[in-house]
Parts: C-alpha cells; structure tokens; sequence
C-alpha cells in the first residue's frame, strides 16, 4: 500500500513538473538579419531577459512586435505594444511619464534599451 501511494506521489510531481512552462531568454535565442531565431527558425512567442523579470519581447514569425521593460516590483516601466506605436513609459507606481523623465528618474532602466539594441546588433553581425 506504500509503495502505491509513493508511485501515486512520483506520477503527481512528474505530472506538475512537465506541466510547468520555462521562459525562453535571450540566452535561447539568436538574432540574424534582424529576426529572432530559435534553432534556427524564425520564432513566435515571448523572449525574456536572461534574469526573467527585467524585459521581456513578443516575437511573431521572429519579429518583434512588442517590448516591455519592467520595474523591480513588476510594475510597467516601459511599453511598446506594436512596432509603429509610440513609446511609453511609467514610474514605479504605473502612473505614465515623459520619455526624458523616464530617462532621468531610472537610468539603470533604461541603459538597459540600447544594451539590448547591441546585443540584437551584436548577435547578427
């Protein structure tokens, strides 16, 4: 009887554990002639910062259709919701600010932007 309940348990972990979904980050992909690549094929889905919380990018057929840079309290700091949208962006609170503001208010944020555009750059030369 057991043994039983200890499989039952094993069969419940491995079913929770291949359930789970991983963030795929930059680490997992690559960048050629300005598309997002998963092993080689253009990828579709959300692509994260390697620390999966500062940014994260949505991908279509591997072009980047959205970016959202995050606060440390998970809040909005950043948004592009389309590649011909307007960029906004928020203080910690959510409340929208002026791009210079932005600048200004967080430098570490958004020293991330052109970091991210280098190893964009960086990865398809």
């Amino acid at each position: 009887m057991n043994l039983r309940k200890l499989f039952l348990a094993g069969m419940m972990v491995l079913c929770f554990l291949s359930c789970t979904k991983t963030k795929v980050t930059m680490n997992d992909v690559s960048c050629e002639d300005a598309l997002i690549l998963m092993k080689g094929e253009p990828y579709t889905g959300e692509v994260w910062s390697a620390d999966t919380s500062t940014w994260c990018m949505q991908t279509v057929d591997g072009h980047i259709t959205t970016f959202t840079l995050y606060h440390d309290n998970g809040t909005v700091a950043f948004a592009m919701e389309s590649p011909a949208d307007t960029l906004k962006a928020f203080n910690d609170a959510g409340t929208p600010i002026s791009l210079d503001s932005f600048a200004v208010s967080y430098p570490e944020l958004s020293d991330e932007l052109p970091e991210l555009m280098e190893q964009l750059k960086g990865q398809s030369d």
